[in-house]
């Protein structure tokens, strides 16, 4: 939880807004499925100002490396990606170009301990506006390009477990199921 002090000193008001953290659904939530249509708001935008800090604490919270609204059952086209030193807001996201496709290791916040080997691309051109208004374009490398495109995934209705053949995904889930077993069983023990 994060508490924010706003000043209005034309009339000499502030205000504390508490914010917290969103809740994670998981991968049957109906948002997941559908195309978050394009922001078409003003900026400044308070309200998504508010969102991405709210996404920024959701992702930290939960260790990721990404996390798009519709993940936390909130229909913007809004996403955040990165660590405590480097994060973007990417609203609106869009690729321009990209590489060649390479195979690596994804999860999801969604999909908990689920992981991946998914192709994408080594490199990606991108445009996104910020929480700011201001429009960016840039070019994204390695994992930071994974993680664009795996939100931006989100935010068009696509998994990335519909990225991969079904018998790598049936036996990724079973892998992962003994993960969580054995973590239960852990913790039912004390260890």
């Amino acid at each position: 939880m994060s508490e924010i002090l706003t000043i209005d000193t034309s009339a000499g008001i502030q205000q504390v807004d508490r914010i917290d953290p969103l809740p994670v659904f998981g991968e049957e939530h109906p948002l997941l499925k559908q195309k978050i249509p394009e922001y078409a708001g003003g900026f400044p935008s308070p309200a998504l100002v508010k969102l991405s800090k709210r996404l920024k604490m959701t992702m930290k919270l939960y260790s990721g490396l990404g996390l798009s609204a519709n993940q936390c059952g909130v229909s913007e086209r809004i996403f955040v990606m990165g660590t405590e030193e480097f994060q973007l807001v990417c609203i609106n996201p869009k690729v321009l170009e990209c590489g060649s496709d390479e195979k690596g290791k994804e999860g999801c916040l969604s999909f908990p301990g689920l992981f991946l080997n998914v192709d994408r691309p080594e490199w990606i051109e991108v445009e996104f506006t910020d929480e700011n208004g201001t429009v960016n374009q840039t070019r994204l490398e390695g994992i930071s390009a994974r993680c664009f495109l795996h939100e931006l995934d989100h935010l068009n209705g696509t998994k990335y477990t519909e990225l991969v053949k079904p018998l790598a995904l049936k036996m990724a889930r079973q892998k992962a199921n003994k993960i969580v077993k054995k973590i239960i069983r852990g913790q039912k023990n004390g260890k």
